[in-house]
C-alpha cells in the first residue's frame, strides 16, 4: 500500500529525493496492517521509490480469508486507522 504522513523515521530522509525502500528509511513506529479483522504479517513500512515524499508498507496477505473478490484493508500506526480500501483477490 502507499501513502503519506504515516509518521517518523528512523533515520529522516533528505527532502525532494527519490529514495528505493533499500536505502534504509523506514518508520519509526511499529505498523499494523489489518485484512478483514485479521492482523497481517508486516514485511516492510518506510520511504516507497514510487515517488518522492511517498511511503509504502508491504504486507503479506492472511491464507485464512474468506472466499471474496475483495477484502477490506487498513493500516494502523499509534493506534490510529487509515480509511479502509478494497484490495481485490484472487485464488
Amino acid at each position: 500500500m502507499l501513502g503519506t504522513g504515516l509518521g517518523p523515521y528512523v533515520l529522516q530522509p533528505p527532502a525532494g529525493f527519490l529514495f528505493d525502500e533499500s536505502a534504509g528509511y523506514v518508520l519509526s513506529d511499529p505498523v499494523s496492517v489489518i485484512v478483514n479483522d485479521l492482523t497481517a504479517d508486516v514485511l516492510y513500512g518506510g520511504r516507497s521509490g514510487v515517488a518522492v515524499g511517498v511511503d509504502a508498507v508491504q504486507f503479506k496477505v492472511p491464507s485464512n480469508l474468506p472466499d471474496v473478490p475483495f477484502v477490506a484493508v487498513k493500516i494502523r500506526i499509534n493506534n490510529l486507522e487509515s480509511n479502509t480500501v478494497l484490495l481485490p483477490v484472487s485464488r
